[in-house]
């Protein structure tokens, strides 16, 4: 848990880094949706979700949102993840950069349907944010994706090296 601990850290120094800094008022990427969609295309079993899920409740956490609200979403993202995985190769990096994409704007759909239902967010601005995100996400998968796999405490974690990203 060390390792999920670590990337949500990093993700919220990132979010706090980037639009202050860069001007990039819009959507930073997300490295911790990156992560649950690592889990979803590397696991073997589908307990090992779970990951995805304590990931979620880390962010849960450190957020303004209610408890479980990104633990639902990054479980389904890695759950998406792992259905899509058994069409990509495991080498075509550019394969896993348009899986990324669209598993992001999947949890983005679910994210606005849950703010719609709770009545807490503004469709139109927040759907366009989710969609910059989803391609500053996906950018970002072919230099993350191999970081993480070449770290100990993810490769523990879900099993092994024999599936790697490129």
């Amino acid at each position: 848990y060390l390792g999920l601990l670590l990337v949500v850290v990093m993700d919220h120094a990132l979010r706090l880094f980037l639009p202050d800094r860069f001007g990039l008022q819009y959507a930073p990427p997300s490295l911790a949706l990156l992560t649950a969609l690592y889990i979803g295309f590397r696991v073997k079993r589908t307990g090992q979700l779970g990951y995805a899920v304590v990931l979620g409740v880390l962010v849960d956490a450190l957020s303004s949102h209610a408890v479980g609200h990104f633990a639902f979403l990054f479980g389904l993202a890695a759950y998406v993840a792992s259905r899509i995985r058994r069409y990509l190769p495991p080498d075509a990096s550019v394969a896993y950069v348009v899986a990324v994409f669209f598993c992001s704007v999947v949890t983005a759909c679910f994210a606005l349907l849950i703010a719609i239902v709770t009545g807490n967010g503004h469709v139109g601005a927040g759907f366009a944010r989710s969609v910059v995100q989803a391609l500053a996400t996906a950018a970002l998968a072919p230099v993350f994706y191999p970081v993480l796999d070449r770290s100990r405490l993810f490769r523990k974690a879900l099993g092994g090296r024999d599936y790697q990203f490129a």
